[in-house]
């Protein structure tokens, strides 16, 4: 028997011979204890015991959901009875803990094999511990990123300055400002310097995973097929609804950049990123990336991979966030930087991690504050939230409590 001996529990859950594993129907169950607890999952908002749920392992664009849509998810869970288990498969996933029947958990991949990890030490600690050397440790990331981030959706121009300008004269602690959106104005040495030398605040910039407006960039990379494809093996340029509400001024045409090519993204680095990060310029947000807006994503795939878009979503999050880290830390020379909204098993090892989109209510700061403990019950140490909700501005105390609280997070 495998027992807790760091939870506050005395459970106790029966051995492996209590599997049952069905290879041609891509199926394995699980005993659970009376009172066992599962917990995991990734950024999981709808509870933090997951028993009695059904959870769908499919990264999705979960706009302030309160249910256990997210963006990150993770075939991982721990178990109060002192085990782990880790689907080591990234197809999208059902994982069923208890709901048709209470005492089992069902497992059912899509595709790809039945592949486990078991940890057994009887240790929720050690068995993270376990499973973060399996999939890598959490980042560690530049001093400044204990600090304070400042950001919105997005500043234009010289409006980070005069935020920089007024966060200084107030005396108030700011390590970082966010340009969600790229501007050509501040995305240079001078920018960058300036805010250093005048507030000494790094100065971050936002990407996405495709290629934004008919241009030369986008004629390259559809031209060296770096980019999606149809079933035909024609580019996929069509506007995407990620960037709908976009007020850069620039066209909503874009294609997505197959970031399982690494000539793709060296390509994609090539010209405004590379210099741009030489420059001194932060990788800052690694946005969108679930594919969930994608039309007929059975019907599209990256050139280098074979699979389609519908099976590739969980591995994507997983392949484009840490091309863009991975590619930050080798033009600048830094530490890990960027913050990641889409993610698999691994990500930890990128830069930090955000909940993403919320609204500001009491409801969706509870449902925020769940993923983000769900999360680093996943392997992720470097989390945090939108403090006082993303879409608007709430009310002030609600703002206040959600700030009070963000200061427990490594990521403000």
């Amino acid at each position: 028997t495998r027992c807790s001996r760091d939870w506050s529990s005395d459970v106790c859950s029966s051995d492996l011979e209590s599997w049952k594993i069905a290879p041609s129907e891509r199926q394995a169950e699980l005993e659970l204890s009376r009172s066992e607890h599962i917990y995991g999952f990734g950024d999981k908002r709808l509870a933090l015991d997951q028993r009695g749920n059904v959870l769908q392992l499919v990264n999705r664009d979960a706009f302030a959901s309160e249910n256990n849509e997210s963006y990150k998810n993770i075939p991982f869970f721990l178990s109060s009875a002192g085990y782990a288990l880790f689907l080591h498969n990234l197809y999208p996933s059902t994982f069923d803990v208890g709901a048709q029947s209470r005492d089992r958990i069902r497992i059912t991949p899509s595709g790809g094999d039945l592949d486990f990890f078991f940890f057994g030490s009887g240790s929720s600690t050690t068995n993270l511990s376990l499973y973060t050397e399996l999939t890598g440790r959490p980042a560690l990331p530049p001093r400044w990123f204990f600090g304070f981030h400042q950001s919105r959706a997005s500043y234009e121009k010289r409006e980070g300055y005069e935020v920089a300008k007024t966060l200084r004269e107030k005396k108030l602690p700011v390590d970082a400002i966010y340009y969600d959106d790229w501007d050509d104005y501040v995305a240079t040495k001078r920018g960058v310097d300036e805010f250093w030398n005048k507030y000494r605040i790094h100065l971050t910039m936002g990407t996405n995973p495709f290629v934004i407006g008919e241009g030369p960039q986008m004629s390259v990379m559809t031209r060296k097929r770096f980019t999606l494809v149809d079933q035909h093996g024609s580019p996929v340029i069509e506007p995407a609804a990620e960037i709908a509400d976009d007020q850069s001024g620039k066209s909503d045409l874009t294609a997505y950049v197959d970031f399982f090519n690494p000539a793709a993204v060296k390509e994609y680095h090539k010209a405004e990123l590379a210099r741009a990060y030489r420059d001194g310029v932060v990788l800052g947000m690694a946005d969108f990336g679930e594919m969930d807006h994608l039309e007929d994503p059975a019907h599209r795939h990256w050139p280098s991979v074979s699979a389609p878009v519908s099976e590739m979503r969980n591995y994507f999050g997983l392949a484009y966030t840490s091309a863009m880290v991975n590619s930050y830390q080798a033009i600048s020379g830094k530490r890990p930087s960027g913050m990641v909204r889409p993610g698999g098993p691994g990500s930890q090892r990128l830069g930090w991690s955000t909940t993403g989109d919320s609204l500001p209510s009491y409801q969706n700061f509870a449902h925020h504050l769940r993923g983000l403990l769900n999360l680093s019950l996943t392997g992720f140490s470097n989390v945090g939230y939108d403090i006082g909700g993303w879409d608007n501005k709430g009310e002030d105390i609600l703002y206040a409590r959600w700030f009070a609280a963000g200061t427990f997070n490594p990521f403000m």
